[in-house]
């Protein structure tokens, strides 16, 4: 996989090699029910965290998935990308008025950062992630009760097909409060995937 090498050549001399990650996924049916997200370069020696639907996830500490219909309170932390930011994606996070917005590399550490209750919500209302950027994390998100979902908080799927590798309708993660946030996206940013 070039893009990959590519990003990993271009993130560790910019200074962000935390934002490496590898990721491995496994869907079933079309489901992600299974993953592994390797952060090469997490601490002294990097660190592997893994699960599955009905195991949970293991090698790191998750927060408690709330409820999905939970009003979100303000305050909240949003982590975006840091190098693909749009103007729409920029609009969205206006419009939540959060108390931080954080700009990361790499889905995968973006989705453990959500997992780990670093921040509330993985915002990405744009095309650009890959279904190999979100099914292994997908998976760890599912397995603790959190949801990942696209920009208008349906499923995504990973058929195998050639066709269906973009994550099209964006992406959104959270661990609470998800159809709230949901509901809480500007029209204008709707219509754009509807």
């Amino acid at each position: 996989r070039i893009l990959d090498k590519y990003y990993n050549y271009l993130v560790i001399p910019l200074g962000f090699p935390e934002h490496v990650t590898v990721l491995i996924g496994i869907s079933l049916g079309g489901k992600a029910v299974s993953g592994v997200v390797h952060q090469p370069f997490y601490g002294p020696v990097g660190r592997s965290v893994w699960g599955m639907l009905g195991l949970g996830v293991r090698g790191a500490t998750c927060i408690p998935a709330g409820d999905a219909h939970e009003k979100l309170k303000e305050g909240l932390k949003i982590v975006v990308t840091r190098s693909h930011m749009t103007q729409l994606v920029q609009d969205t996070v206006d419009s939540l008025k959060p108390a931080e917005n954080i700009r990361v590399g790499g889905s995968g550490n973006k989705i453990l950062m959500v997992l780990e209750g670093l921040v509330d919500i993985y915002l990405f209302p744009s095309i650009g992630t890959k279904k190999w950027d979100t099914c292994a994390g997908e998976a760890l998100v599912h397995a603790t009760g959190g949801k990942l979902t696209d920009i208008l908080g349906r499923q995504l799927v990973y058929s195998g097909q050639a066709d269906n590798i973009m994550n099209s309708e964006g992406i959104i993660v959270t661990m609470r409060g998800h159809d709230d946030l949901v509901a809480r996206i500007p029209q204008h940013v709707k219509d754009v995937f509807s």
